[in-house]
């Protein structure tokens, strides 16, 4: 069973619950549940946000000042406003997830609580050795994607980030990097 965590889904502090159900059920039934995921850079992936989310240069820096879509609310939260029918996440989900306050050390370690109860962490860098590492814990075979462009979902840069923009960045997605490091770790 693969279960894709994306957009318009509620988060771990959610759906833990129910994917540690599914792998009870699962494995009374002799059959197993594979936790996977992957984890991005996250200097890469804001830089990735501002030119899907066309951020124009005026507003840039308060965007960035600003940015509460970290990797540790999106994995924790996701978007609890918009779900699936059926799945109804707790109220304080939105709540939380609105909010526009950093992630506190207590969420960060929450989401590494999550994560190591996964089978496979890996970051995006190392995709190859993900859908490897991926091929034999699930018995699965390799599968080629089609694609005519040659990517996914890459979107263009509407302009240069400078130095001074990166350190920006760097400086206000420390959550995130502390997220990675430890993640990593494991």
């Amino acid at each position: 069973i693969s279960v894709h965590h994306h957009h318009r889904y509620p988060g771990l502090r959610h759906m833990m619950p129910i994917l540690r159900r599914w792998r009870d059920h699962l494995h009374q039934n002799g059959c197993d549940l594979v936790l996977a995921t992957t984890l991005r850079e996250p200097l890469s992936r804001l830089v990735s946000l501002i030119s899907y989310n066309q951020i124009p240069i005026i507003t840039f820096r308060d965007y960035v000042r600003g940015f509460w879509e970290s990797q540790v609310r999106y994995l924790l939260y996701n978007f609890c406003s918009s779900h699936p029918q059926g799945v109804n996440p707790p109220a304080e989900c939105d709540a939380a997830y609105k909010s526009r306050v950093h992630p506190d050390s207590s969420e960060i370690e929450e989401v590494l609580g999550y994560l190591s109860e996964f089978d496979l962490v890996m970051r995006t860098e190392d995709m190859a050795d993900f859908l490897a590492v991926s091929e034999q814990k699930t018995g699965w075979g390799s599968y080629h994607v089609n694609s005519t462009t040659g990517h996914v979902n890459k979107s263009k840069r509407r302009y240069n980030i400078t130095e001074d923009m990166q350190k920006l960045m760097i400086d206000n997605l420390q959550d995130d990097y502390k997220l990675w490091e430890k993640a990593l770790e494991r």
